[in-house]
């Protein structure tokens, strides 16, 4: 047994522990099994089991088996992009009999327990405070603590999580079909270390401030290959040769070099703060040649968890579908509005 405890750029140094990330690169490349038992589901998890099993069928000699119980999204209800994007894995995982999705239909299961089997064996097995988006490597807000556990204490907990599959759990290929889901709510930011969320006052006095003109950036969504950077999740692996794909809202903004106004955005490298109009504030900056890539400070996801959350939101976008024309048409929005304040704060909209 051994105590984990998740790594984050703001907590280095407090502690010497290693954390899941640490096993679970290795395990995902080498299990023919992932046993998982959890309370909710992220659309980043089910992208990410999505492409684990894809990965596993398509670069290794055998193909891993995902066993999936969700012990609180039925009963508090999914929302559609969720429910849709799990009736794609559940059909991958029934036509290739490589696993199941099951739900808690009744009792509300909010335990973390993971496991990972090959050739019948419990290599290991990890309980603790981690959701799937923590377990997976999706999410590095939250410092969570989890134990590792192997040999007979894994096999105990393997065992743990085949009880409670079969005590709690409905296939999700059993359940009628749903049509009531949970209204969408744009909550993707709320818990992000590097965004703030600013209160109606702050908004409206830094908006009270404006300079008075705007700096227009439209959205590109490249080629028909997908390639552009709101469709980085689309590109190759982070690590050449292994499971490390592209986190979903991954993204940063290309910036023309013949944009009007170019000048007045701020410089290469220069850090800059936004306001978004829904009051989520954070920080961003340019880099490369002459500034052309806007990004977020931090966390890479930020901007793109604005754009695409809102997508999502709106049914513009689904889960793992590519960002094109169709989909800004669907969104009614194809453009980022910067607008300067006197404060040295950045106003920040679609439209």
């Amino acid at each position: 047994m051994e105590f984990l405890l998740t790594k984050n750029p703001q907590f280095s140094g407090k502690f010497e522990s290693r954390e899941v990330k640490d096993f679970y690169k290795d395990l995902v490349e080498d299990a023919d099994q992932f046993n998982i038992a959890t309370g909710f589901v992220s659309n980043v998890s089910i992208l990410e089991f999505e492409d684990l099993v894809t990965y596993r069928q398509k670069n290794t000699a055998k193909a891993m088996k995902l066993n999936l119980f969700i012990g609180m999204n039925y009963i508090e209800q999914f929302t559609k992009l969720q429910y849709d994007a799990l009736m794609e894995l559940n059909k991958h995982l029934q036509m290739d009999n490589l696993g199941d999705i099951f739900v808690s239909k009744e009792l509300r299961y909010h335990g973390k327990m993971y496991s990972f089997l090959k050739n019948g064996v419990c290599e290991a097995g990890f309980i603790g405070s981690s959701n799937l988006g923590s377990f997976l490597g999706t999410t590095s807000d939250y410092i969570e603590s989890d134990l590792l556990l192997q040999d007979e204490s894994a096999v105990l907990l393997n065992n743990r999580i085949s009880n409670i599959i079969e005590a709690l759990g409905t296939k999700f290929s059993d359940l009628p079909e749903i049509v009531d889901f949970k209204k969408p709510v744009f909550n993707l930011l709320d818990d992000n270390s590097y965004v703030e969320k600013v209160s109606d006052d702050k908004y409206n006095e830094v908006c009270s401030n404006s300079l008075g003109y705007h700096i227009v950036v439209p959205l590109k969504v490249g080629n028909k290959a997908g390639k552009s950077n709101l469709n980085t999740y689309f590109g190759a692996g982070k690590i050449k040769g292994r499971f490390s794909p592209r986190n979903w809202y991954e993204a940063e903004i290309i910036i023309s070099k013949k944009l009007e106004n170019l000048d007045k955005l701020p410089q290469e490298d220069e850090e800059f703060t936004v306001i978004t109009d829904d009051h989520f504030m954070f920080k961003c900056k340019r880099q490369g040649d002459y500034g052309k890539n806007l990004r977020t400070v931090g966390d890479l996801r930020i901007l793109g968890k604005w754009i695409k959350g809102h997508m999502e939101a709106e049914g513009a976008l689904k889960l793992g579908e590519m960002v094109t024309e169709e989909t800004l048409e669907k969104f009614h929005k194809s453009k980022l509005v910067f607008t300067p304040t006197k404060s040295g704060i950045w106003l920040l909209k679609m439209e």
